[in-house]
């Protein structure tokens, strides 16, 4: 006798694990906001304050609307193409943003680094005495505009004067932190969303292109800040350059298709902000 195939049962849709993934991070962001801007917490002898709860509320659904509905994306095409898929996985993490500076070198770049590691090294040689430090007496944060926010502070303020500054609403925070989102899933590198655009315009020439776009990133580590090294490890050795190859490689783009790809090309530009967070320090 000859041995049968069985076909595999699919494996049942665990839905109760991403909507428990989903209020995990829900609350995880709530805390995040909490933690970055909010007056009254954790330190707060009258516990936290209506208004901190609402904003917080505010950027944690919006934030988590902007990305769910970008991963919903993908999951509804999957399903409109027979592509077998799951529903998307929300990971409960609080992550600090470092901060950006505006100078140039930057001062948390790998440049300026490696120059205060070795005035250190130096004053310890040479028992010389270290230098004064400025008393910091307050640290704000402040957010790096890209196109896209300042086109939009324009149509709905006018011009900004010189030396102000707009106190934005919690949700606008959170679109912000979208857009800075957007901005590292279009680079065109390896399966980043970018890297599926690239591949289907120029085929396997964009392995090259994303090799360009590591360059790009090393040099951010190197002169403005060394936290964007933490990407540059995540588009070259997590993600890669390589791309898998379509069904069918011969069939052209559509008209339509190539337009998404300019449009999506159009977004990258106006997500784009190497400065993303500066602090402040008086």
């Amino acid at each position: 006798m000859h041995p049968v195939s069985v076909p595999r049962p699919a494996t049942p849709p665990r839905v109760w694990l991403h909507l428990l993934l989903f209020v995990v991070t829900l609350g995880t962001t709530f805390l995040a906001y909490l933690l970055l801007f909010g007056r009254s917490f954790p330190f707060s002898e009258a516990g936290l304050l209506p208004e901190d709860r609402a904003q917080a509320m505010a950027f944690s659904a919006s934030l988590l609307g902007i990305l769910g509905s970008h991963e919903m994306g993908h999951y509804v095409l999957a399903r409109w193409h027979k592509v077998d898929t799951s529903l998307p996985y929300f990971i409960p993490t609080v992550v600090d943003s470092p901060p950006v500076p505006s100078t140039f070198p930057g001062d948390s770049s790998l440049w300026v680094l490696g120059q205060n590691l070795l005035h250190w090294a130096m004053e310890r040689l040479t028992n010389a005495p270290p230098a004064v430090e400025a008393v910091i007496t307050q640290r704000q944060t402040l957010f790096g505009d890209n196109l896209i926010m300042k086109a939009l502070t324009w149509l709905a303020l006018g011009p900004v004067p010189e030396g102000k500054d707009v106190v934005v609403h919690p949700v606008v925070i959170a679109a912000w932190f979208g857009l800075l989102v957007t901005l590292l899933n279009l680079l065109p590198v390896g399966q980043l969303d970018g890297g599926h655009l690239t591949f289907a315009v120029f085929g396997p020439r964009a392995r090259t292109l994303g090799k360009g776009v590591a360059w790009v990133l090393l040099f951010l580590t190197v002169f403005v800040t060394a936290s964007w090294g933490l990407w540059l490890v995540v588009a070259s050795k997590v993600v890669g350059f390589g791309h898998p190859e379509v069904v069918e490689p011969q069939e052209p783009l559509s008209p339509l298709r190539k337009f998404i790809c300019a449009l999506c090309l159009l977004a990258l530009i106006g997500c784009a902000m190497p400065v993303p967070l500066r602090e402040v320090l008086s």
